[in-house]
């Protein structure tokens, strides 16, 4: 049972069925058909009219709008939701005001008024039907006097006269519009200007009401009205900070560590020390760093009985010794020595292009073993040949430096 609609199987039905199956395979692989019964109950709408002045509440919810889109659901008898819709109108009550200026009396709406007043009201009925309100801002002027209050910057002219002090005693007669002579007293406050000093101290830069500042000074100002009206020049005084930088040149074998950090690249590193104070600066320092690298090396030799490799005499194969020099860059180059050494019988051999020994002809120079005979031959060749050579930093051969 479902409200509106029910997906089985991804089909969506939105009307009872008893009719609609499903086919699958079940766990014995034959084909299962499971039919649905299905009973689809239906949600209701409906609509709520009402007209109210000012406010209206439903279902808890107060409405100072008019409205159609306002709307409550509730469960109907079939457990589906319901949806109903408010329609409302919403009329508004009328304020108003009535301004009027009398001299002794004045009469609104049957009653007498002889004091000024701004609360007295009168109610009435609008066209929609609601209250509206009417108050009366009334003065009443009497052949009295009156005051005028005014606060000025410097200096205030009031009827052709101009005040540069504070007074309370100007007066000035007049008939004011209702026919009532009026006396009226100044109460005059006069207010000067004020002055102020701004204190910065700043790095590099400074913006002050919109201007930016690049050099100390004491001269610039800024003009603006203070809380009595008057204008108030304000003057800052400020402390321009400039950043230091530094260099430091560095040249390192392999890596290098500043303040903690390796380095293994050359390139250029900045570190930078925030200010203690504030308008410091901070302080910048850039490392030039160049990275030298080492070498290492193999020298693969084979000899007959015994071979001497810077100083020390080798009469066994090893692949343990090494010789570390200084290379071109200043850094240490380590080679280590690869020796096979054969205990030879015969006499080294030397000749040109290729050499036939216990039937087979050898073409490079090197040392062979037949049994227990050993051959140690040397074979030059008439077109090319090979120099092996081991070196630190340079080596000179035919007149060419190799490095």
């Amino acid at each position: 049972t479902a409200c509106n609609s029910f997906t089985w199987w991804n089909t969506n039905y939105t009307n009872s069925t008893n009719s609609a199956t499903h086919t699958f395979t079940n766990a014995a692989g034959c084909d299962s058909v499971v039919t649905l019964h299905l009973t689809i109950n239906n949600s209701n709408t409906g609509d709520t009219n009402a007209t109210a002045c000012n406010s209206f509440t439903w279902w808890n919810t107060n409405y100072t709008n008019s409205t159609n889109s306002a709307t409550h659901t509730f469960t109907n008898a079939a457990g589906c939701d319901s949806v109903v819709t408010l329609h409302l109108t919403i009329n508004h009550s009328n304020t108003g005001d009535t301004n009027a200026t009398a001299c002794d009396s004045f009469t609104w709406w049957n009653t007498n008024y002889t004091n000024s007043t701004n609360s007295a009201t009168h109610t009435i009925t609008n066209a929609a039907g609601c209250d509206s309100v009417v108050t009366l801002h009334l003065t009443i002027n009497n052949n009295t006097t009156g005051d005028t209050t005014a606060i000025a910057c410097n200096s205030f002219t009031w009827w052709g006269n101009s005040y540069t002090n504070s007074t309370n005693s100007a007066t000035h007669t007049f008939t004011n519009v209702a026919g009532c002579d009026s006396v009226v007293t100044l109460h005059l406050t006069i207010n000067n200007p004020t002055t102020g000093d701004t204190t910065a101290i700043a790095c590099n830069s400074f913006t002050w009401w919109g201007n930016s500042y690049t050099n100390s000074t004491n001269s610039a100002t800024h003009t603006f009205t203070n809380v009595a009206g008057c204008d108030s020049v304000v003057t800052l005084h400020l402390t321009i900070n400039h950043p230091t930088t530094g260099d430091t040149t560095v040249t390192a074998c392999d890596s290098f560590t500043w303040w903690g950090t390796p380095y293994s690249t050359t390139g250029n590193y900045v570190r930078t020390w925030p200010s203690a104070l504030p308008g410091e600066c901070d302080s910048t320092v850039t490392m030039h760093l160049t990275v030298i690298y080492s070498n290492t090396g193999i020298e693969d030799t084979t000899v007959c009985n015994s071979f001497i490799w810077h100083g020390t005499e080798y009469t066994t194969s090893t692949n343990t010794p090494t010789f570390t020099c200084l290379n071109a860059a200043g850094c240490d180059s380590v080679t280590t020595l690869h020796l096979t050494v054969y205990h030879c019988s015969t006499t080294p051999i030397t000749i040109c292009d290729s050499y036939t020994w216990r039937g087979h002809t050898y073409t490079a120079t090197g040392i062979y073993t037949d049994g227990t005979d050993t051959l140690n031959l040397t074979v030059n060749h008439s077109k090319t040949g090979d120099t092996t050579v081991t070196a630190c930093d340079s080596f000179t051969w035919w007149g060419n430096n190799y490095t």
